[in-house]
């Protein structure tokens, strides 16, 4: 049942509306059968309400679909950046009409369907399904469904289309374009074993910490221009983090994550800037001898150093230069997409709670093998998945991210993280405050205030150069300002010229070498201008 909790809530996601997507799917049921009742409306409101007071109305508004059940295709096309022609050949191919002004009736396409030779509650009742005064309990069918024996068979089963690098690990990469890497294990204090890999080279250390969902592989996956490789060519001694919860650091001294995941998957951002990146800067110093160290962040990266450097002072006190790309600490000026999953953040942890899901989208989960699954479709994956999930998320750049490299890209991506940590960014957004995890009621008990105890940036007292894009649709340009504007010792601030970059090319980009990583090596050297 898990498995269909958390590909409902990717789903969640991806709509960027509960309300929106559940009253589309009951009102397609209720044109299926006259014994959906009135009360289906009734249920629509109630969720919408759940959803941080959203109305259901200004949820279908978002989504460009009227209360008659019209959807206007052109509108959403426009209102997502999607590109209209390639979405209007999809939707032709599945048999929907769009008129001349892009609009397409959704009732029309549900009572078109032939239902004629089908007995609807015959066919409810076999899936288990009851209908109790016009009220649907998907109790049953999800039970029914997820109990099946074969549907993790079925899910294993799928062929996932990547490349050879898309099936490589971090490991397998370094040893193809480097030539060279060394593993080591970190155990932080509350007990997390992390993996951590190291490029030797005779310059500064130098650590690389990735973003959400992330892990080491997003440093090399694009071989001879990647950032790892341009470090290494450089001479510096690189080391890059996984942090806890990804696929290389799913280990603990004591917990199992796939029979104590309540315990294992109790941390968020906090665990990883204070425990984490902690660790990691000790074995780096202890390791070479160093004094101090540089540090390149890239989104969750970011927010791990900002909250280490800003709780234990002394951290910052060893760092040379912390490179922020694309810096995590506001969330105030994010485009539409994030802005309406972060509205639905409340709604969607009750869900997960209320399953008992902490982990979403694990490494080797059956939601991460379906999501490949879809997203590896040739074009047809590539347009729904890139254009409707990461360029929509992050902002739209298909040129520097193409078909075949997408295709590398799901080899290693996502890599999972906890509900925990999710929730903590969704807390940020809604909140507009960089501030420790909010436990309600409870606040009082962890911090002896009402309210949790904001990350003072003030106290980030390292050289910060900070690389922003117009393109972000996860930290604008106005919430990078704000945290430059509270930062005591920025040294640089970099957007970059490339219009379209986006939030994830600063590690996916074909072109990031010249638009990023050259100026970065020019810094790291004290060349900067």
């Amino acid at each position: 049942m898990k498995t269909l909790v958390k590909l409902f809530v990717v789903i969640l996601i991806v709509h960027g509306s509960t309300a929106g997507f559940v009253s589309n799917g009951l009102s397609a049921l209720k044109n299926a059968s006259e014994t959906v009742k009135s009360s289906v409306s009734g249920k629509i409101e109630s969720l919408a309400n759940a959803t941080s007071n959203i109305s259901a109305s200004i949820l279908l508004k978002a989504l460009h679909i009227t209360e008659n059940g019209i959807l206007n295709l052109n509108n959403l096309i426009q209102g997502l950046s999607l590109p209209g022609s390639n979405l209007k050949d999809i939707v032709s191919s599945l048999n929907i009409s769009v008129s001349d002004d892009g609009e397409v009736d959704l009732k029309d396409i549900f009572q078109n369907v032939n239902l004629s030779s089908v007995n609807i509650p015959d066919v409810l009742s076999l899936l288990n399904v009851t209908i109790s005064n016009g009220v649907l309990d998907f109790s049953n069918l999800i039970k029914n469904i997820a109990s099946h024996a074969s549907l993790s068979d079925f899910v294993s089963a799928l062929t996932v289309q990547t490349t050879e690098d898309g099936q490589l690990d971090f490991t397998g990469l370094a040893l193809k374009y480097i030539g060279e890497v060394l593993t080591y294990s970190v155990t932080t204090e509350d007990g997390y074993i992390l993996e951590i890999y190291r490029i030797p080279g005779k310059g500064k250390p130098v650590v690389i910490s990735h973003g959400l969902m992330c892990t080491a592989d997003d440093f090399i996956i694009r071989g001879e221009t990647s950032l790892v490789y341009k470090l290494a060519q450089e001479g510096f001694d690189v080391w890059i983090i996984t942090y806890r919860g990804s696929k290389y650091s799913r280990k603990h001294i004591e917990l199992n994550p796939d029979t104590d995941k309540k315990a294992f998957f109790n941390y968020s951002m906090d665990d990883m800037g204070k425990k984490d990146l902690k660790a990691v800067i000790d074995l780096v110093l202890s390791t070479t001898g160093a004094d101090s160290l540089s540090l390149i962040g890239h989104s969750e990266g970011t927010s791990a150093a900002f909250i280490l450097f800003s709780s234990i002072a002394e951290y910052a006190d060893v760092i040379d230069l912390f490179i922020a790309l694309s810096p995590v600490a506001d969330l105030s000026d994010s485009g539409l997409a994030l802005t309406a999953t972060i509205r639905l953040g409340p709604a969607i942890n009750k869900i997960l709670l209320a399953f008992g899901v902490e982990e979403l989208l694990g490494f080797d989960s059956l939601e991460r093998r379906l999501f490949q699954f879809l997203c590896s479709q040739g074009k047809i994956g590539y347009e729904l998945c890139y254009n409707g999930i990461f360029g929509a998320l992050s902002g739209y750049d298909p040129d520097q991210l193409n078909l075949e490299f997408f295709h590398t890209l799901l080899g290693h991506y996502p890599a999972g993280t906890s509900r925990k940590n999710l929730i903590h960014y969704v807390q940020v957004g809604n909140n507009n405050r960089f501030a420790q995890f909010d436990y309600g009621s409870k606040n009082d008990e962890y911090y002896g205030s009402e309210i949790p105890p904001l990350y003072d940036l003030s106290k980030v007292t390292c050289r910060v150069s900070m690389y922003m894009s117009r393109n972000d649709q996860i930290v604008g340009l106005k919430a990078a300002a704000n945290v430059r504007d509270q930062l005591p010792n920025v040294v640089g601030y970099h957007i970059v010229e490339y219009d379209p970059f986006s939030h994830t090319d600063f590690t996916y980009a074909e072109n990031a070498h010249e638009q990023v990583y050259e100026q970065i090596i020019s810094e790291l050297y004290g060349n900067s201008d």
